[in-house]
């Protein structure tokens, strides 16, 4: 009866034969509690006649549940299983249950949770650190089957930038690179790995027009997509602006697109971005960009424009997406024509700081004066009182002036 009460919960269909139906099902924080009950009522129940290996993977931006909720149900989770293994031990009769979890350093609590204590004091908490670029060629030598000087340079640069040196990515890309025929292993003596390139086109050129969006039965990139999909719409939109962008941007570059000051946007608007930028840095998708990241020109006129604008630099502070991948995403999720707007406007609004300071200055200022709302001006006349004020900020309420 409890199973059947969550069927349109887990997204199942009335016959329970396991397939899911079309469409995220709706999910709510109230379920939780039928949730984890009935998950470790049927671990118990296979716990008498199997031994049981329980994989938690912690994959944020799942839809199935809210983004803000993700972090609190995944511990909940682990905390009554955990409970489960306790009692099971202590009471005997159950078959051995192994119990692993996987999860980013991002979300470990501090302090450690009682789970976390004890795999660390039984020597079971491991930190894995991301493949070094050495490492990463000999995984991809051995994944291929060809020795480490057969694989191409471009193709080891094309996947570490990608992968971020998550070796499951690496095996993605290797399989959807030879499904597509960008890549290919010679069976020569000894075997070599070689990109599929047309006469005279580089490598990294051919490497670069695989549309990696199109993998979304990969984890790598649907996971990516579930991330983006799941932001709030002031981040999503922050998100797709910075793709647009090669290099560091700050928050007047995308205020230009989203709250121009020419337009009627107010200085709250661009609070808002700088919280959903801090808020994206938070969750690792953008992170702070340093001023030794900025490339100096070549021309010796323009170091003194630049040497200033690093010092802002210092003030003002920029942000860069941190993840390749993340930006081919965001980039297949928006058209040509809005990200040429994009950088428009990003751009014209840098020449008219530069060349035309005065009148920056003064729409600064004019936007700088207080506003007071129409309904405060005129409360007693909309009252239906006719007194005449001589001074208006003068007679106003308190918090009126606040």
């Amino acid at each position: 009866e409890k199973l059947h009460s969550l069927v349109g919960t887990l997204g199942l269909d009335s016959q329970l034969d396991g397939q899911l139906n079309t469409g995220v099902p709706k999910w709510e924080e109230s379920d939780l509690d039928k949730l984890v009950e009935m998950s470790v009522f049927l671990v118990e129940r296979l716990a008498k006649s199997r031994r049981l290996a329980i994989l938690c993977r912690y994959s944020m931006g799942a839809n199935r549940v809210p983004r803000t909720a993700t972090k609190r149900v995944y511990w909940r989770v682990i905390d009554a299983l955990f409970e489960l293994l306790g009692r099971l031990r202590q009471g005997g009769g159950s078959n051995p249950i192994t119990l692993v979890l996987i999860l980013p350093t991002e979300i470990v609590p501090k302090p450690l949770t009682p789970v976390l204590q004890w795999a660390e004091e039984k020597d079971c908490f491991v930190t894995c650190k991301s493949m070094g670029s050495e490492t990463l060629k000999e995984y991809i030598a051995l994944t291929l089957g060809v020795p480490n000087t057969a694989v191409p340079a471009a193709l080891n640069d094309y996947i570490e930038a990608l992968a971020a040196g998550n070796p499951t990515y690496v095996a993605e890309i290797l399989l959807e690179l030879l499904k597509e025929g960008a890549i290919k292993v010679v069976e020569d003596t000894p075997r070599r790995c070689m990109v599929v390139t047309e006469e005279g086109q580089d490598p990294m050129a051919r490497l670069e027009t695989v549309t990696i969006a199109s993998w979304v039965h990969t984890t790598m990139v649907g996971g990516s997509m579930s991330l983006l999909e799941s932001l709030d719409p002031q981040e999503a939109a922050v998100v797709k602006m910075a793709a647009v962008f090669t290099g560091p941007f700050s928050i007047p570059d995308l205020a230009a697109s989203a709250a121009s000051i020419w337009g009627k946007s107010l200085r709250v608007d661009l609070l808002r971005l700088f919280k959903a930028c801090n808020r994206l840095k938070t969750i690792g998708i953008l992170e702070t960009a340093e001023a030794k990241e900025f490339k100096r020109p070549k021309d010796p006129t323009r170091l003194a424009n630049l040497e200033t604008f690093l010092e802002c630099v210092e003030i003002l502070p920029h942000f860069k997406l941190k993840s390749l991948l993340l930006r081919r995403m965001a980039e297949s999720m928006t058209l040509e024509q809005q990200r040429l707007a994009v950088k428009r406007q990003a751009l014209i609004h840098r020449t008219i700081n530069k060349n035309l300071p005065a009148r920056m200055e003064k729409r600064r200022r004019n936007r700088a004066n207080q506003h007071i709302p129409y309904y405060y001006l005129h409360m007693e006349e909309l009252q239906g009182g006719k007194v005449q004020r001589t001074s208006v900020l003068a007679d106003l309420p308190v918090a009126a002036k606040a």
